[in-house]
């Protein structure tokens, strides 16, 4: 057997040598781990392009390595395209908090190594904050959104429709998501449901709780862990610790990735609301 290039502890499987047509083929059985990189072929094989065992088995190691390498390459290429995804992932949620809060006047430090250690760090600093107030003030802002509910449902007992259309099983972005046009009949519950949620009063509202808790994830905590220990290095500086990555997972959700929070969040308001087939609302 030889080992993973990629994994010091794997080795992949040993090879084999098989009769196909009239030729002598190394064999090396697909690792299951491995299978869907390879359209979940059982098996990888090169002929020998001979008849002759004795010549095959002389043959037999050099085509094996082959094949390994094969292995090798294929892994690389899914974990290389999976750090694009996360970096993607990270940077795009760090961006959309310091924008929507403004962060630094809208100067906002370039997420990459060669800037200075201190911005970037500052940067990080300040955004971890946000999490925790955030966390502080969502309680004050649940019961509004009570509240809301409770003006909307009034709202449909009098014939006005005042909620918004989410499919759950494709979420739109939440930018995406636009209130009802008013109208000379909905105006009245508009105010009321505008009123009650008191989006004016808070520093915090739903908005900036969904960029907050896409903030606050492991891919993202990983993210800064990573840039701000390169970017000391770059600098000569001596390297930052850090406790034990935190944050919520993502699950994936037709392809796209959400906090495990959010998508934790609309499940319960979505079975509280009755939008959610009995099978799929939680008790």
């Amino acid at each position: 057997m030889f080992r993973n290039a990629n994994k010091t502890d794997y080795q992949y499987p040993a090879s084999s040598v098989k009769l196909i047509k009239g030729k002598w083929y190394v064999l090396v059985n697909t690792p299951a781990h491995m299978r869907h990189l390879f359209s979940n072929q059982r098996n990888l094989r090169l002929s020998t392009g001979t008849n002759d065992l004795s010549i095959a088995r002389r043959k037999q190691h050099d085509l094996a390595q082959q094949i390994y390498d094969k292995f090798d390459a294929a892994q690389q290429q899914a974990e290389q395209a999976s750090i694009s995804k996360t970096d993607e992932y990270a940077i795009r949620a760090i961006n959309d908090v310091a924008k929507a809060f403004k962060y630094n006047r809208g100067e906002i430090p370039v997420l990459d190594p060669n800037t200075e250690y201190a911005a970037l760090n500052k940067m990080k600093l300040t955004l971890d904050s946000y999490v925790q107030a955030n966390e502080d003030d969502r309680p004050d802002r649940m019961r509004k959104l009570d509240e809301a509910w409770r003006v909307t449902d009034e709202a449909k007992t009098n014939g006005i429709e005042l909620s918004l259309k989410v499919d759950l099983l494709d979420p739109s972005p939440i930018e995406a998501l636009v209130p009802p046009v008013e109208t000379e009949e909905n105006k009245v519950w508009l105010k009321k449901q505008k009123d009650a949620l008191a989006a004016n009063d808070n520093v915090f509202n739903t908005e900036k709780d969904f960029l907050l808790q896409a903030y606050n994830t492991t891919i993202v905590d990983s993210y800064w862990q990573d840039l701000l220990t390169e970017a000391a290095k770059i600098k000569d500086l001596p390297e930052p610790t850090f406790d034990r990555i935190s944050g919520t997972v993502l699950v994936d959700v037709n392809g796209e990735w959400f906090p495990e929070e959010t998508v934790s969040f609309f499940q319960k308001v979505a079975a509280k609301r009755g939008l959610l087939p009995k099978q799929q609302a939680q008790p």
